[in-house]
């Protein structure tokens, strides 16, 4: 009864245009002008909301099984675009230039929901690899299967927790992607594998994380480490236990 194809059809048209217009924003040479900058404010701002309506359309379905093949392959086209803006917006030049913008904060947030949003539907032990959004996004994204967008995500995690640690919004909200992820079966196991999550545990100190030496994220602290150990507990290797603690 929502009509999410004619949605989604509609959310894409506005926002390939947007994101194009704020790659080309984000290519100038500094200095940027006061009016430049106004521009990446309203993109970002304009982005966001989309990125949320993207989120919530993926979040509407139950399990991948419940709603269409056309629909399956619409949720696949959101994605791709999605994913395309999180590796423009995480080139290391652009964070050193946004983040400290509200703007741009508002934008990852908006990414984080939306990650969490796909999570619960096309990733873990309700989702299949089989899904017609895997294979679009092979064909769009040159993602090879749903271990390649598992690393996206992942890697999407690790920038957040090195690069935009003062903003404990963001980070309060990544880690409980990352505990998230972790706390599934299937999901948990998936994680094991990617080269992103062995960085994480073999540097999980505050010279990689600077968020870990605030003093007021003595709780955020706490979810980090608890979310490491689950890792390393659903492991039988007990060596890498011990390389952990060393």
């Amino acid at each position: 009864r929502f009509q999410l194809q004619e949605a989604s059809a509609f959310v894409l048209s506005l926002f390939e245009p947007c994101a194009q217009r704020y790659q080309q924003l984000l290519s100038m040479a500094p200095p940027v002008s006061a009016d430049a900058e106004a521009q990446l404010c309203e993109c970002e701002g304009e982005l966001a909301w989309l990125v949320y309506i993207i989120g919530t359309v993926l979040g509407s379905h139950l399990t991948p099984s419940s709603n269409s093949d056309a629909q399956q392959l619409v949720d696949a086209e959101l994605t791709a675009i999605v994913l395309r803006l999180l590796s423009l917006l995480d080139q290391p030049a652009n964070v050193q230039k946004r983040r400290a913008h509200r703007s741009n904060q508002h934008l990852e947030l908006a990414l984080i929901f939306f990650m969490q949003q796909f999570r619960k539907v096309y990733v873990g032990d309700q989702a299949t690899t089989s899904s017609k959004v895997y294979a679009v996004l092979q064909e769009r994204l040159a993602l090879a299967d749903h271990m390649a967008v598992l690393s996206v995500l992942v890697r999407k995690i690790v920038t957040n927790l090195k690069l935009r640690s003062e903003w404990r919004d963001i980070t309060e909200k990544t880690l409980a992607l990352l505990a998230d992820l972790a706390g599934g079966y299937s999901s948990g196991k998936m994680l094991l594998k990617l080269e992103g999550i062995h960085f994480i545990l073999a540097n999980h100190t505050s010279s990689e994380f600077p968020f870990l030496e605030v003093s007021a994220n003595s709780r955020l602290r706490t979810t980090f480490y608890a979310t490491l150990c689950k890792l390393l507990f659903s492991d039988d290797h007990a060596l890498k236990f011990k390389q952990f603690i060393a």
